[in-house]
């Protein structure tokens, strides 16, 4: 999975489709470890500042818990529900169930990776690394057609502002 995450670009996104293809061909996944490996590893990228393959990493684990709590409700291996529960995921309305329980999960996982750190911090297992964040120039937000994200983005609707703020294609 680690592989998975690392070949995908900040700015693309994994669709539901190939993230079932992937754990079809990696049915190995399908286990509590291996979402307990996952949920670690996104702490590290959260706590890093890297939410963006987080998110991915999270994405990918909460649809493999669901994976495997219809498999239990069916008695089934879970590489047998893998498909059964991608194809309900077509639904629209399971689809906005899904990613709403899904944003909900995602939140706690930030929250509880940056409560880690700080208790990490305190016990001086990690090195407090202070940065200062350097605003951009109006030149280097400029987009490719000249506009600047920080002026525009205000002019937004506020549906699509409340969606790129949460990082939701299926909102855009």
């Amino acid at each position: 999975m680690l592989f998975f995450c690392s070949s995908w670009g900040k700015t693309q996104r994994r669709s539901y489709d190939e993230i079932e293809e992937y754990l079809s061909e990696h049915p190995v996944l399908l286990h509590q470890w291996a979402t307990g490996w996952t949920l670690m590893e996104s702490y590290a990228l959260v706590q890093t500042g890297e939410d963006i393959k987080a998110e991915f990493l999270c994405r990918v684990m909460h649809s493999v818990d669901t994976v495997m709590d219809l498999a239990g409700a069916k008695k089934k291996h879970p590489r047998d529900a893998v498909h059964s529960f991608f194809e309900k995921l077509q639904d629209r309305e399971v689809q906005r169930d899904h990613e709403e329980h899904f944003h909900k999960y995602f939140a706690n996982v930030k929250e509880r990776a940056m409560i880690v750190l700080k208790e990490q911090q305190e016990r001086g297992e990690v090195e407090v690394v202070e940065e200062e964040e350097q605003p951009l120039s109006k030149e280097e937000r400029l987009g490719p057609g000249g506009l600047d994200p920080v002026e525009v983005f205000p002019q937004l609707p506020q549906e699509l502002q409340d969606a790129y703020q949460e990082v939701c294609h299926s909102l855009l």
